[in-house]
């Protein structure tokens, strides 16, 4: 999901952080541009891979319909964000990453797996600094920052109750071997139904008591 994300009736194709991944938007980019099933007036592009700032899938997520959650990263611009929002409707939520291996994009530290369930990593969304984008009457956007706790904010925008599956659970030992194998980046193919690393028996145990099907 790095090379391109689908947001909502559209695309955004994303310039990638090196010169070496650049090389794979060139595919999404052909395919998008002449496959048969892709020749729709409603399909909207609203990034292109030959624009100047970086910004990758993995912190593209979406949470709904109306809110879009997009991480500032070593690998994604806010510059970018603010260039995907000028043509994007509705809300838009930017939190901002730690720069370090282990929270390399957004979907390494938080992804959904359900309406109101998220695999979080527990050390980084204690306190978190939100930027909250939103489109003014006159066509331009606003930001407001905020800091908050990552559970409020999802409640505050998805309008419903969320819990967080701490990545490894409460054990520390388990919490960091996890987090290094990516136990918090699962992949959501419908509400409640994941793709996860089989190494990462702790998390997937925890989705499963949760009802989630989880796919090793």
């Amino acid at each position: 999901r790095d090379p391109f994300s689908s947001i909502g009736s559209g695309v955004a194709i994303n310039r990638m952080y090196t010169a070496t991944r650049q090389r794979e938007t060139l595919f999404s980019d052909f395919l998008l541009e002449h496959h048969p099933r892709f020749k729709v007036e409603s399909l909207n592009r609203y990034y292109e891979r030959t624009h100047e700032h970086a910004i990758e899938g993995g912190d593209v997520l979406v949470l709904d319909k109306k809110t879009l959650a997009v991480g500032i990263s070593m690998r994604t611009d806010p510059n970018a964000i603010e260039d995907l929002a000028h043509t994007l409707f509705e809300r838009k939520e930017t939190f901002n990453i730690p720069s370090s291996r282990a929270f390399m994009h957004l979907d390494t530290v938080f992804t959904q797996v359900d309406m109101g369930l998220f695999t979080v990593h527990s050390d980084v969304f204690k306190t978190m600094t939100i930027f909250e984008i939103t489109k003014s009457k006159d066509g331009s956007i606003l930001i407001n920052k905020t800091i908050t706790t990552l559970k409020e904010i999802l409640k505050k925008h998805l309008g419903h109750d969320v819990e967080l599956i701490s990545c490894g659970g409460d054990d520390i030992v388990d919490s960091e071997r996890e987090q290094w194998n990516d136990g918090a980046n699962t992949l959501a193919i419908e509400p409640g139904k994941v793709i996860a690393y089989s190494r990462n028996h702790v998390t997937n145990r925890l989705l499963r008591q949760k009802g989630v099907t989880v796919l090793e």
